[in-house]
């Protein structure tokens, strides 16, 4: 189903009534997500609800400057030939202790996709991989471009640093963080792309409407990955977010699949230990089973531990059956 963004627009309005109000979610999600971009873009990071609390004499501006970015972008959600994914899952990088052992096994275990950053170790991570990676042609490593590096000449300057840490051109660039020069950042995402130092671009922590953005400016570009938070405990993504990105083709990289900081809740519960020993299987493994379910969703989960890598890597043989899939998302509900 595509989207009616004149009719979104005319619930934005109808929002500026109800945005300080308990259903206000209830509304239009992709209405609301919308809004979220915009706050994005100005460098908000708490809730929209504290945004209504603290600031409620800028809501009207606030909605104006959504409507006048989304009304106009309704031709650009056409749907894309879907990407077949390069692996079923891959490894990240970030807190990685530099151990190319880890790296040679995830590659033999078949986690053939490498997602990492420029920021990540300041370049150290990105070039210790390079070294490691460089003779596997078959892998993908997929770097991002960081927060302070979005003007265009620094995104040029930053792909440069890349390509060399890394031994050539980059297979999958991302833009880390949306932020107040995201236009720059595409232009600068377009040029390495038609100057093939970049073979596919991603975005990461992006609303719908900022993807929307990105695919409009990048036009005719596939904007190939779109990277987010998703877990069991973070479901927020399937409201309208996933399906958007699974109906238009574009690769879902899952970040935190096991719930980074919170994953003892997930790895701990008693349902998701039940299902784990009907499989046969461990508690991580069925987390990520669960979201390997989902199309187009390629998880990154990471560790530095060989027992840990392994026990990761057999999730791939793993699958949950429909009714098991329905339990743990009866027991771990869709969240804000």
């Amino acid at each position: 189903m595509r989207h009616n963004y004149s009719q979104i627009a005319i619930e934005l309005v109808a929002l500026h009534n109800s945005l300080t109000k308990p259903n206000w979610m209830d509304v239009s999600p992709l209405a609301v997500d919308a809004i979220y971009g915009t706050l994005a873009l100005q460098g908000w990071r708490a809730t929209l609800n504290e945004y209504c609390q603290q600031h409620p004499e800028a809501l009207a501006g606030l909605l104006s400057q959504t409507i006048q970015r989304i009304e106009f972008l309704d031709i650009y959600e056409r749907p894309q030939a879907t990407a077949s994914l390069p692996c079923r899952m891959g490894i990240g990088t970030y807190g990685w202790k530099y151990d190319g052992q880890i790296i040679q096994r995830a590659i033999e275990y078949g986690l053939r996709f490498i997602d990492t950053a420029e920021s990540y170790g300041f370049g150290r991570v990105e070039d210790r991989l390079g070294s490691v990676v460089g003779i596997h042609s078959e892998v993908v490593v997929a770097t991002k471009v960081a927060r302070n590096h979005m003007a265009y000449q620094s995104v040029l300057n930053a792909a440069v640093r890349s390509i060399k840490n890394l031994g050539g051109p980059l297979k999958v660039y991302q833009i880390h963080w949306p932020t107040d020069k995201l236009l720059e950042t595409v232009q600068a995402m377009q040029y390495l792309y038609l100057s093939e130092h970049v073979i596919a671009i991603g975005a990461c922590n992006m609303s719908i409407d900022q993807l929307l953005f990105v695919k409009q400016k990048l036009f005719p570009i596939s904007l190939r990955y779109a990277q987010r938070r998703y877990s069991l405990l973070d479901r927020s993504i399937e409201r309208v977010w996933l399906p958007y990105c699974q109906r238009t083709g574009m690769i879902v990289i899952a970040y935190s699949p096991l719930g980074q900081a919170q994953s003892k809740l997930i790895l701990r519960d008693t349902l998701v230990k039940d299902v784990a020993k009907r499989c046969g299987a461990t508690p991580p493994q069925v987390a990520l089973a669960w979201l390997m379910s989902h199309a187009n969703v390629l998880p990154i989960p990471r560790t530095n531990n060989p027992s840990h890598l392994k026990e990761l890597a057999e999730a791939l043989d793993l699958v949950l059956t429909p009714q098991q899939i329905a339990e743990l998302e009866d027991h771990f509900p869709i969240s804000e």
